[in-house]
């Protein structure tokens, strides 16, 4: 249950003046950059990928709240809070991911000049192919974004009377206003000051539970270990079904998988590589986006680390177990109200409000050009006059953010936003393994592939169920499902291009001239450009109607 009603009542009464002075700020400028950065009347290049134009460090940095958002900054704490050390490994992920990405993927897009990742699929395999990736893309940005206002959702609703219902509606319903302005300019420098916001509360947060904790450093470590909270020779075990904490192959391999569909394929994160203003600065924008990104992840698991060993160096009552908060997802902001200086309360909230609505803006805003671009003007053939594309993109936006505000109505009763988040992101693994397959192998068929992917998406949505309905031990028809969250990006992968190859042996071989620049052992060949010229120009055209 949430804290009662008077436990809340007695949570903001602490909210000072100065806390509400910096959210107002902080929100205002947010309007103010967002509205700076997309003034000027856009071009389709300048709409969906930035003119690309964009610097390395602004995309990368920018990517932090992009991607992570409040789930991360609230999950991840209070992750490590209960569950220990182990979630530290994950750092590694993204440099594995990012690195593997930077080399072999996303430069490739570039290249290409895409406008979304799944053009991609036609050209390589089939219309179906693409039409089927961006209907997965749509329904997973819709679960993505039910638990990204489940973060706000949490911050308001432990530090402000506002229940977690109107925290949903508000939060969804001013991001929906960003959404329909909409523009790769203004997200990507909207999501740039989000991230530096959320990485300077996240440092000082580091430094007023450090100075809080008897021994500095040392003393969280120290209380760590002496309350068995590192890891010790279990944690290096493989763990394939759902254990008590989590393993070092599930962290790393696991999860690099879950980080390489997300930052490597995902349009959300692809649409913004594409605004580099060249490949180089494209590779390099995806090798510091890994770099960031761990380093992220390093402060906001000592930050769990910290909490843990302040309440029980203080013999404080733990506020999980008491009652004060429902879930530890609420711990960081409830440490914020309760034992914070005036003021970084309000810098929490608006951290995790900003990054959260700038994430649902974004998220929204993708699925929906993939609606149009993908769907509606290639798959059924229905593209609009150029002077109502704008007009038909923003309902479908409009629809797109009711839908996912319904959404995360019933995502805000389940506890655990790593976990959910996870889930999420796993939807990325038969997507992942369907771009593999066109990249890497060449005998790979479009009929071979969709029914790779097809069972790909079966066996990750039926873990994937299992992990919401078992709370402990899966039984009856999910008694096989009972597997460890991290390793559902691995097997969704590893199902849809084992299938899809075997399936595609059966199948006639693809001719060589039909693969020109379209695999990665073809991308330097000659005829790249002129490749399917008059599909190409299509695509313009359906882009360039959305901003005319």
């Amino acid at each position: 249950s949430r804290p009662s009603q008077a436990s809340r009542r007695v949570m903001s009464a602490a909210l000072q003046p100065a806390d509400y002075a910096v959210l107002g700020c902080h929100a205002a400028l947010s309007v103010a950059v967002g509205l700076f950065a997309g003034r000027k009347k856009a071009s389709s290049k300048d709409y969906f990928v930035g003119g690309r134009k964009m610097g390395q460090t602004t995309i990368a940095v920018s990517l932090i709240s992009g991607i992570c958002s409040g789930i991360s900054y609230l999950g991840v704490p209070g992750y490590t809070f209960t569950d220990g050390l182990g979630f530290l490994f994950s750092a590694l992920n993204y440099v594995f991911a990012c690195g593997f990405a930077a080399y072999a993927i996303v430069p490739f897009f570039h290249r290409l000049g895409l406008y979304t990742a799944y053009e991609y699929l036609e050209l390589r395999f089939s219309r179906g192919v693409r039409t089927a990736a961006a209907a997965v893309f749509v329904l997973r940005v819709l679960l993505y974004l039910s638990i990204v206002l489940c973060a706000p959702a949490i911050v308001l609703d432990t530090l402000t009377p506002l229940p977690a219902w109107a925290a949903i509606l508000v939060s969804g319903s001013i991001a929906t206003v960003y959404t329909i302005k909409g523009g790769m300019l203004a997200v990507v420098w909207t999501d740039f000051l989000q991230s530096l916001v959320m990485v300077l509360f996240a440092i000082v947060a580091i430094i007023v539970i450090t100075v809080k904790v008897d021994g500095g450093v040392s003393g969280v470590f120290g209380t760590m270990h002496n309350t068995s909270r590192l890891v010790d020779g279990a944690f290096f075990e493989v763990h394939v079904t759902t254990p008590p904490r989590e393993d070092f192959w599930s962290m790393v391999i696991g999860y690099t998988f879950l980080s390489l569909g997300q930052l490597a394929t995902d349009q959300i994160a692809v649409q913004r590589y594409m605004s580099a203003a060249s490949e180089h600065a494209c590779r390099r924008a995806v090798q510091l986006n890994g770099l960031v990104q761990s380093l992220f992840t390093v402060l906001l698991c000592y930050i769990g680390f910290a909490l843990y060993a302040f309440y029980r160096q203080h013999d404080a009552v733990d506020p999980v177990a008491s009652g004060a908060i429902d879930s530890a997802d609420a711990l960081f902001p409830y440490f914020t109200l309760t034992e914070m200086p005036q003021g970084l309360a309000g810098l929490l909230i608006a951290a995790v409000l900003g990054s959260s609505m700038s994430v649902f803006a974004g998220g929204v805003n993708a699925a929906a050009t993939c609606i149009y671009v993908d769907i509606v003007s290639n798959a059924l053939q229905r593209p609009s006059a150029p002077s109502k594309a704008v007009g038909t993109t923003r309902n479908i936006s409009f629809v797109l953010s009711v839908v996912a505000i319904g959404c995360s109505f019933l995502a805000s009763q389940y506890h655990g936003l790593v976990k959910l988040g996870a889930i999420a992101t796993a939807m990325c693994s038969p997507l992942l393994g369907v771009f593999l397959l066109g990249l890497f192998f060449e005998r790979a068929a479009p009929r071979g592939t969709m029914i790779g992917f097809a069972l790909g998406l079966i066996v990750v949505v039926y873990l994937a169920a299992a992990s919401i309905a078992c709370s402990e031990n899966c039984e009856g028809i999910l008694a096989v499902a009972d597997i460890n969250t991290f390793w559902l990006g691995l097997i969704g992968c590893t199902v849809t291009v084992v299938c899809g190859l075997l399936c595609s042996l059966a199948l006639p071989t693809v001719q060589p001239e039909f693969l020109v620049g379209l695999t990665f052992w073809t991308r330097s060949h000659a005829g790249l450009h002129s490749y399917r010229q008059e599909d190409r120009a299509v695509a313009e055209h359906e882009v360039a109607s959305l901003v005319n």
